[in-house]
């Protein structure tokens, strides 16, 4: 993300302790939540997904996945296994 983005995040994070935002500020800080939030779990699903765990003595394992739904514990949505899988 540009720093003038992530700067702008914080610069709205400081007016809300100052004020209540206006409903366009609030609207803008949310859609920058949003893209953040986004580029963060693509980062890290990157990184996951390059690791490679190497131990010989461990037998071979199906990949598991999760059965019920995945929740983002910041902005309270759920996210679809599926939709995580796809990414």
């Amino acid at each position: 993300m540009e720093k003038k983005k992530i700067d702008r995040i914080n610069e709205l994070a400081r007016l809300k302790k100052e004020r209540e935002l206006s409903p366009e500020e609030k609207e803008e800080q949310q859609a920058l939540r949003k893209e953040f939030l986004r580029e963060i779990r693509a980062d890290l699903k990157q990184t996951l997904d390059n690791i490679e765990i190497v131990d010989d003595a461990a037998p071979t394992q199906e990949k598991k996945v999760p059965e019920s739904d995945l929740v983002d514990h910041i902005t309270g949505e759920t996210i679809s296994i599926k939709e995580y899988n796809a990414e």
